[in-house]
């Protein structure tokens, strides 16, 4: 691992400072629970350390964009940087609309994600290069913000999905109903990441479908929660720690898909030079 010393990398230390510090504060909260109930003010000052963690990695988000004049999402670098500043709003969504928690997860997985840019180099290095031809097209944007949103709601899902592996049939539902809010509310992005990618091969490649390794690792992740949506409608919560498995690997495919393209030298494919 290595100190980098530029100014993006003194924000995304500042980010994995405070997502840890943040991060921290809630699991202290809850060693110090009051009746079961997260210490008040501990609780409060990880949201608040969570939300300086986001405002700043805004901050890095745009000094990214501001010096490579295009939305830092081309490669792995980037793309972590976009994922660490989307988790807070996952966060918040999940908390406000769906009424689901697991905040301390989030956390320490906005701390996680900043490692690898901060501290490692190779493919994980600040240089960039202008965008490829193939990269020049209106689909950048939309096709790689759907994937980041819900890979983002996915790692967020792993929570109750490993909860669910553990907890009685009589305890599950909670769960359970965590765990298919989150299915539920990133498997429509994956879908849309999924459909925009097809037109965007056919624009690039002249095909929808490439068989690259990338598009069906894709594809595997897909269908993987689809497999967990069947097994749920068709028995309810009576295998639920079957349904809590399916999902996990779905997660698992998705940090796959995530990873592959950039640190598989075994089989290059189309997408590598992301």
């Amino acid at each position: 691992m290595i100190i980098k010393d530029s100014l993006q990398s003194c924000y995304i230390y500042i980010c994995i400072g405070l997502y840890l510090l943040a991060f921290l504060s809630m699991v202290m909260s809850h060693i110090f629970s009051e009746n079961k109930t997260p210490h008040k003010k501990l609780c409060l000052s990880a949201y608040i350390i969570y939300a300086l963690g986001f405002v700043a990695s805004v901050i890095s988000f745009q000094y990214r964009w501001s010096q490579v004049g295009h939305l830092p999402m081309k490669n792995l670098y980037e793309v972590f940087i976009t994922l660490a500043m989307l988790l807070p709003v996952v966060t918040l969504i999940s908390k406000k609309i769906l009424n689901v928690s697991y905040e301390a997860l989030d956390m320490f997985w906005a701390f996680l994600i900043l490692i690898p840019p901060g501290f490692i180099g190779g493919t994980f290095s600040e240089h960039s290069a202008p965008l490829r031809p193939a990269l020049q097209t209106w689909l950048f944007a939309p096709h790689i913000g759907a994937y980041m949103l819900s890979y983002v709601i996915m790692f967020k899902s792993a929570g109750p999905a490993c909860k669910g592996l553990f907890v009685s049939k009589e305890n599950c539902k909670k769960t359970q109903r965590d765990l298919y809010c989150l299915v539920s509310f990133g498997f429509p992005l994956l879908t849309l990441g999924l459909l925009l990618g097809a037109c965007w091969g056919q624009k690039a490649w002249g095909s929808y479908w490439n068989w690259d390794p990338k598009e069906l690792w894709s594809l595997a992740s897909w269908l993987m929660f689809l497999v967990y949506f069947h097994v749920r409608y068709m028995n309810g919560l009576k295998y639920h720690r079957i349904t809590s498995l399916l999902a996990l690997l779905g997660t698992v495919l998705v940090i796959i898909t995530l990873l592959y393209a950039n640190l598989s030298k075994l089989f290059p494919g189309l997408h590598s030079y992301a």
